[in-house]
């Protein structure tokens, strides 16, 4: 009797658990709510130094250009304000970091919609640590306001061909220059190589 009691107490206790867990919740992206970022301002005190901000700027302004939304959401103007700066902490003093602190602020009514505040890290040197933060801190924008990574295209180097020259240094005369269409015909160069008295006979040049 009393192992039926005890799984039946079992029972009764983990069904509505399970009932809960298998009720469909909204997923993550569904709490948070999404915006249309128009653009993107980057401010900071003083003794920040202005190459951080203007990385930071630069890479939210490529990632809100490369930024495509399908429907239509409440647009937003971001503030990010770069509030301190530490560089070389650790016991090998090898991290940087930045706290920033990003506002959204809606279009149609200059209302404050979303803020908020965050830390970032960056493991480097000193002579690269604008730089590395400037990346996390946007990547960090990026994640939050649900912005594009704009892709990054190489171009290729252009082949610069030099002038063709002949033996004596003297430039070789082109086939689109002296006639287009028709390529230079190679010089006459027999009578140059015939010389007489070796057993040779050279035609005769007219006068």
């Amino acid at each position: 009797m009393v192992p039926q009691r005890f799984f039946g107490l079992f029972a009764f206790l983990i069904l509505p658990i399970v009932a809960a867990c298998s009720i469909e919740r909204p997923s993550l992206e569904e709490k948070t709510p999404r915006y249309d970022v128009r653009q993107a301002v980057v401010i900071a005190k003083g003794d920040i130094p202005p190459a951080l901000i203007e990385g930071v700027d630069r890479r939210v302004e490529d990632a809100i250009q490369a930024t495509v939304r399908q429907e239509p959401l409440p647009r937003v103007v971001l503030t990010i304000e770069i509030q301190e700066v530490e560089k070389q902490i650790g016991q090998k003093r090898d991290r940087n970091s930045a706290i920033v602190t990003a506002r959204a602020t809606a279009v149609e009514n200059g209302m404050q919609v979303a803020l908020i505040t965050f830390r970032v890290f960056q493991y480097g040197s000193l002579e690269m640590a604008d730089e590395g933060l400037a990346e996390e801190i946007a990547a960090r924008i990026r994640s939050i306001f649900d912005l594009q990574r704009p892709s990054i295209t190489r171009q290729q180097p252009q082949q610069l061909q030099a002038p063709a020259v002949s033996i004596d240094g003297a430039p070789l005369p082109s086939a689109t220059t002296s006639n287009p269409g028709m390529a230079t015909p190679p010089p006459d160069v027999s009578a140059a190589a015939c010389v007489p008295g070796i057993g040779q006979d050279c035609p005769q040049q007219n006068p």
